[in-house]
């Protein structure tokens, strides 16, 4: 892999950091609902599931998006148009007063489990490796150390 790709990859993929998705609200929401430690094992989580997302695209995903282009797309804009109509919706809602702070107890695997679900899940961050990755790296080309590279490089 040159230089070149990498650092191309590296700035596409601190442009999607940068960008907020549904694993940055989730990791915003645990932390105000539930307190820092509960953001932090989310944010764990979220880290772990893109590295896991990486890796598919690192294995092979990154051909299934170009063969089937087409559906990657329509899974797109169906997501686009679900997230416009759950903005519409919770904008529309009438809000509901929390008295605060719960006494449960919660368990840090469980959010960091609760990350790697919502990164998993998420559909920009399935979008970015399966369509980006392909594009910036020659994945026919890459060795076991630029694939190591690219998983250290990736949790953001």
């Amino acid at each position: 892999m040159t230089m070149t790709a990498m650092i191309a990859y590296a700035a596409a993929l601190t442009i999607a950091a940068a960008t907020p998705g549904p694993s940055m609200f989730g990791v915003i929401s645990s932390g105000l609902a539930r307190g820092t430690s509960a953001a932090i094992a989310v944010g764990l989580g979220v880290a772990l599931g893109d590295i896991v997302l990486a890796g598919a695209a690192l294995l092979g995903m990154g051909a299934l998006a170009a063969a089937f282009g087409w559906v990657f797309a329509t899974v797109k804009y169906v997501g686009a148009a679900y997230l416009v109509w759950i903005g519409i919706k919770m904008w529309r809602a009438t809000p509901e007063h929390v008295s605060g702070k719960t006494t449960e107890t919660h368990h840090s695997l469980r959010f960091v489990g609760l990350g790697a679900a919502m990164a998993l899940g998420n559909p920009k961050a399935i979008l970015f490796h399966a369509s980006l990755m392909p594009l910036l790296l020659d994945l026919s080309s890459l060795t076991v150390a630029d694939a190591g590279i690219i998983l250290l490089i990736h949790p953001h």
